[in-house]
């Protein structure tokens, strides 16, 4: 389980920093990896499986942070090998349903 490349890097997504409107969830953690792929964990599960899997990168993801976008919504932030640096948003009332393999979004 998990990356089949060495880890370059580990993350928390979560934590509320004064000032900052939305994250990830401090239980959440990613880590990316010269597999070009960017896992996310749930810390607070006893599953083997990431939550997600981000695999848009062409070459090794040598970082891995969170931020907020100007409207306040969470981010994911990734920079690879491949020159690229990638902004996800990550939506912040999502569960991972391990029974159904599903990632489960509710938006207001």
């Amino acid at each position: 389980w998990g990356h089949y490349g060495r880890i370059d890097h580990v993350a928390c997504l979560g934590g509320n920093n004064e000032g900052s409107v939305a994250s990830a969830g401090e239980d959440i953690y990613a880590s990316a990896s010269y597999d070009a792929t960017v896992r996310l964990w749930d810390a607070r599960s006893r599953s083997k499986e990431p939550l997600m899997i981000l695999e848009d990168a062409k070459d090794a993801v040598t970082c891995v942070s969170s931020g907020n976008s100007a409207l306040g919504d969470a981010q994911i932030i990734t920079s690879s090998v491949d020159g690229k640096v990638r902004v996800r948003l990550y939506i912040e009332n999502a569960s991972f349903d391990h029974a159904q393999n599903t990632l489960l979004i509710c938006r207001i």
